[in-house]
Order: C-alpha cells, then structure tokens, then sequence
C-alpha cells in the first residue's frame, strides 16, 4: 500500500509546487543557454583567489567566503572542487528565489496572474538580475545575494529575525562596500515591514531589530575602513598563502589590502598607517575616489559604452517602477511607510551614482541597484496585494501588444549579443 502511495504524494507535491519547479527549471536553463551559452559554469583565476584564503592571513574583510570554503574541504581545495562549491550554492539559490517567486504568484489576484507571469519573466531574465553570479562564478558579491535571501526568510520568524543583525555584520565582511546595497536593502525592507506591522509590539521589535542592525554595521564599517590594513599579515606571506592553495592571481588582494596597483602604490602606504580618526577616512576616501579616475582612463570607452548600454536597457523597466513606487509614496498614509517609499524612490540613484564614484564595474552596479528596486517594488506588490494592480494593469494592457514582445526579447537575450 504504501507504494502505491509514493507516487502519488511525489504526483501531489510536484503539482503543488509546480511553479516553483518551473521557475528553477527556467532560471537553469537561461543560465546554461544564454548567459554561459553552453559553456561550463566554473571560477577563473580571479574568483578562485577568493577561495585561496582564510583567516589564518589577518581579520579582515574578503575573507570571509574563502575561510568556509577551506574550512569545508581543506587539502581537497581546488579550483574543481571551488566551481561545484559555487555551482550547489547558485542552484540552492535559485531554488529558494523559485520558492518565493511561486508564493509571490499565488498570492496575486488571478485576473492579474498572467500578467504577473510576465513581471517575473523579467526578474528570471536579463542582464542585470542573476545573470553576472553565473557569468562569474565565485564572485564575492554572490554571498549578498545569498543573505539576501536568509533576510527574507528570517523577516517573517517569530525567533530567526533576531539573527537579522548577523547578517548585517556577515555582508559587511563580505566587502564594506555592503553599505551600498546589501545594507541599505536590509535596513529600507526592516523599516518598510515595521511600518505595515498593525501590532504595536512587533513593529517595536522590526525598529529595535533595525536600530541594532544598523549600529553594529556601522561600527564595523568603521573599524575595517580604519583598522582593516594593519590586522593582515605581510604581502609576501600573503601571496605564499595563496600559491599554497592553488592560485598565482595576486592582483585584487594586492589592491584591497596593500594599495598596490600593478605595482605602484595608488595611495601612499602612510595614509593606512595613520591612527584612526576622522582625518584617515577622509584621506582613504579621496584617494579611492583619484584611483576610481585612473582606473576609468586606463579602461577607456568601455565604461562609457557599458552605462548608456546598460540604462537603455533597464530605462522601460525603470519607468514603469518609478511611476508604480510614486503612486505608492501618495497612497501611504502613516508616517514611517512614507519615509521608507522615498528610501525605495532614491534607493537606486544613491546606490548607483555613489559606487560609481568609487569604482568601474557597471555591469556589476547595475546589477545590484536594479535588483534590489525589483525585489522591493516585488514585496511591496506582495505585502499589499491591493497595490499590485497599480503596475500589473499596465502590463495586462500592454502584453499582447508588439513593443513589450520585442523589448523582453532584447532584455532577455542581450547576452547573446554582447559580453557581461
């Protein structure tokens, strides 16, 4: 009897879940096809490097991924065994964000289901959500995402919430450059879930959840901007460590923690062994932003290139989630949820224009600003199911018509075209 029985719960829970088995059935799929077109998902010698060091080298951040990783496989660490490593990480992922997407489906109202169906096709595709993670696989800025995902999963606990701090902390270690999008989708989602809270006490605890966030954060920020470059060992211990597990690639490390670019200095080795005070991160700052310029010459055109390219392609997007976040500022009506609907209105122009200042990887920023404006304008629809209509409306009017077809096509296979 029981035998019988197996089949038919596996039939039962397949069909259940059948939009989550769709979602991460597509989101493999796209990845293999059109953002690796068929070639293997696997780390190159810059993102394995981050998996060639430990805490044995100093307390700092960047570290951190690469100290599991050898915590986990010790001598069998390779770029092999790195490239599944990372490769099980993505696929989980990508079977949680699936969970999710099917939860968010199901809850609009089924009217605006197919139209739904199209918002979320842009969400799975495209160059500037997921696409960079297995473009690159390995790459520090994956464990963001990963969190990410641990956020919303501990935002609706009763007792995991109370760990939402660690995760601040966790980003931060990742790179304090967390500060741009990590943290700030955090704190706008803690502050946004406190203000729709009806319960007085549990948006009390959302807001002592959020103040505490952000003061361990910004200690933290502070201690690795300030302290960071005398806690690591040596440059030639630390280039020895890592030809020990596998890897020659020297050039990121020697950047982010002794200020040498191909060689020379970029900021005078006295301004990081100054004492911390207000004076340093000044110096550290201004520096960081004359190298961000020399960087951009040295690179040429191809930054220019990659952010018209980029904001054409996400302008139609961007149009349509500006104009359904104003309409949800105006219809907000208590104090809080209207702070937090600016937050998500300048959330992407902060976070863009900022990093900007002090870096040149677009396609990277990009990334991280425009997921994070979907993910929240996804939430919002989520939470407040009757705002969902505002944008789904629109996209029901305009599916069947020519102009959103051939846009998705563009957005969706532009990585057959060009290079990310």
């Amino acid at each position: 009897m029981s035998k019988t029985k197996t089949p038919l719960r596996q039939s039962s829970f397949l069909q259940k879940h059948r939009y989550s088995l769709f979602f991460f059935l597509f989101l493999v799929a796209y990845h293999v096809a059109i953002v690796n077109r068929f070639q293997p998902w696997k780390v190159d010698e810059i993102t394995y490097s981050f998996h060639s060091v430990d805490f044995s080298l100093g307390f700092a951040t960047k570290l951190l991924p690469g100290a599991v990783f050898n915590a986990l496989f010790g001598r069998f660490a390779s770029e092999l065994t790195a490239s599944i490593y990372e490769t099980v990480l993505i696929l989980l992922f990508f079977a949680g964000v699936s969970v999710f997407l099917e939860r968010f489906l199901l809850r609009m109202q089924p009217e605006y289901r197919s139209a739904a169906l199209v918002l979320l096709a842009f969400y799975v595709t495209g160059a500037y959500t997921f696409s960079v993670y297995t473009k690159g696989l390995g790459m520090l800025d994956v464990y963001w995402l990963f969190f990410s995902l641990f956020f919303l999963i501990f935002l609706e606990h009763k007792w995991l919430r109370f760990l939402i701090p660690l995760l601040y902390v966790a980003s931060i270690m990742i790179h304090f450059s967390a500060i741009l999008n990590a943290i700030i989708f955090f704190s706008i989602l803690l502050l946004y879930r406190a203000s729709i809270e009806p319960e007085k006490k549990q948006r009390r605890i959302y807001l002592l959840i959020f103040a505490f966030s952000m003061l361990i954060s910004a200690a933290a920020f502070l201690f690795f901007l300030v302290y960071e470059s005398r806690l690591i060992c040596p440059i030639e211990t630390f280039h020895q460590k890592l030809q020990e597990h596998g890897s020659d690639y020297f050039e990121y490390y020697d950047y982010a923690f002794y200020d040498l670019f191909r060689g020379d200095y970029y900021r005078p080795p006295e301004v990081s062994a100054m004492d911390g005070s207000l004076n340093k991160i000044w110096q550290l700052l201004v520096y960081q932003l004359r190298f961000n310029y020399i960087l951009i010459d040295f690179i040429g055109s191809h930054v220019v290139i990659a952010l018209i390219g980029g904001l054409i392609v996400l302008f139609p997007m961007m149009f349509a989630f500006y104009k359904f976040l104003l309409q949800h500022f105006r219809m907000t009506e208590n104090l809080l949820g209207r702070f937090c609907a600016f937050l998500m209105l300048i959330q992407f122009p902060f976070t863009f224009a900022v990093a900007m200042l002090f870096s040149v990887d677009v396609n990277r920023w990009l990334t991280h600003g425009f997921l994070m404006i979907f993910t929240t304008v996804l939430l919002i629809m989520y939470y407040e199911k009757e705002k969902a209509a505002l944008l789904l409306e629109k996209i029901k009017e305009s599916a069947g018509g020519l102009a959103l077809k051939l846009y998705f096509l563009g957005y969706a296979t532009i990585h057959v075209f060009a290079y990310f």
